[in-house]
């Protein structure tokens, strides 16, 4: 047990400044060593020899991508696989439904109609569609086809979700933050219109089974820090659904560096496990997008097999 004598107050204006620093691509040098020496120096001498390093954060750290911290030697993911957890118990709960057998069949759903040409990402279809060179059995949605009604009818059928899309954080009230995809004109057999809009409410519902869960939009990892230190937010209605594992976004990500990067890690995947195919699609980005806001912002929570 390690412990550092700093100010929360610290942290919370550290991670502020940092945030906005990788949002503006503006350097991060300086703000990354900084907040290095405070969480990763004290405990290095305890990360020599582990294959990979789990974090669960508190707080604010919920909202930092450990990956981007450096020293003189380095960026932290460049040494260790990296992967998170909301809680301890979520992480418990994620390694519990490990399976020999993994489900490989594939839906990847990109660029869905929103009915605003503001809202068109057309790279997102070049993503999903690259995916086609790794998995023989997948299922691709796009445009009018990204329907919510047809996710939420089918979604249990798969083994690996990748939903490029839109998603919207809510921050006066978490459990409205969605994914947007098609909305329905006609009603459900339920009798309720699906809007588009898939919420955090309604995910809880869901029955997944998927041994990953891709969420390539942007703001999708972010989520409400409450007294025990849980998201409330898409990461923890899709791991209660059901889902082992989840690469999401901690921030408004470029679509063409995502879009890159995504199709090394389904490359990487087919070897690889899931912490150590993200690590190598991220070393492979950083050599063409050196800004850690290009390749840090996808992060994985759960399991890392």
């Amino acid at each position: 047990l390690t412990r550092v004598p700093v100010a929360e107050k610290k942290i919370n204006e550290l991670i502020k400044k940092y945030r906005v620093s990788m949002q503006e691509l503006m350097p991060m040098d300086n703000i990354s060593r900084e907040l290095y020496n405070i969480l990763i120096k004290p405990v290095a001498p305890f990360l020599k020899g582990a294959k990979y390093v789990g974090i669960i954060p508190s707080g604010h750290l919920h909202y930092l991508s450990f990956a981007s911290l450096k020293n003189d030697a380095g960026y932290f993911f460049e040494k260790q696989p990296i992967f998170y957890s909301p809680s301890a118990s979520v992480l418990k709960y994620t390694f519990a439904r490990r399976t020999d057998k993994k489900n490989s069949k594939v839906l990847a759903i990109g660029n869905p109609d929103l009915g605003n040409l503001n809202y068109d990402l057309p790279l997102s279809e070049m993503e999903i569609n690259s995916m086609k060179w790794n998995f023989d059995d997948i299922d691709i949605k796009t445009r009018g086809e990204a329907k919510e009604s047809w996710l939420i009818k089918n979604i249990g059928n798969f083994g690996i979700i990748h939903i490029a899309s839109h998603g919207e954080f809510d921050d006066i009230n978490p459990l409205f933050s969605s994914l947007r995809l098609v909305r329905d004109v006609t009603a459900n057999s339920d009798n309720i219109k699906q809007d588009g809009d898939l919420e955090v409410e309604e995910m809880f519902q869901l029955n997944i089974k998927a041994d990953l869960v891709t969420l390539s939009a942007c703001q999708t990892g972010l989520g409400q820090i409450t007294s025990g230190d849980e998201i409330i937010g898409l990461n923890r209605a899709f791991f209660y659904a059901g889902t082992h594992a989840i690469i999401s976004s901690l921030w408004r990500i470029d679509d063409v560096s995502t879009a890159v990067l995504m199709k090394h890690f389904y490359r990487n995947y087919k070897t690889y496990n899931k912490a150590e195919a993200l690590r190598k699609a991220q070393l492979l980005i950083k050599k063409f997008y050196p800004h850690p806001s290009y390749w840090s912002g996808l992060t994985l929570s759960g399991d890392y097999l």
